[in-house]
């Protein structure tokens, strides 16, 4: 018995020679089902000739939707990453006016003790 691959890159071949680039389609079906997403774009073989397939076109507004939501966790995270930035840099800041004021604190004590 032929492995699920193999069949497939064998009907893959008696269409064409080219390589060609695409999903699975029972890949796409149960990833889907395994996230609770109820996917309409698969069609399944209605007999023992036909493949399954899966309809691009239905993929555009779940993408459409993924990039959106990407979009806005992106833009929260660099908003977030501008403040820790500049947090940062406050910080060191005030570690450099205290390491300062420590130095003074320590050249008055060591002349207090020198008396």
């Amino acid at each position: 018995m032929l492995t699920r691959k193999t069949r497939y890159f064998g009907k893959l071949n008696e269409v064409s020679s080219q390589l060609q680039t695409g999903f699975i389609a029972q890949e796409v079906e149960s990833t889907a089902k395994s996230i609770g997403y109820e996917f309409d774009g698969v069609h399944h073989p209605e007999s023992e000739k036909d493949n399954y397939t899966i309809g691009y076109s239905t993929f555009v507004v779940p993408l459409v939707k993924a990039i959106q939501e990407l979009n806005v966790v992106n833009e929260t995270q660099k908003i977030t990453n501008e403040k820790l930035q500049t947090a940062n840099e406050e910080l060191k800041l005030a570690i450099i006016e205290l390491k300062s004021q420590n130095e003074k604190l320590m050249q008055r004590i060591e002349k207090l003790e020198a008396k």
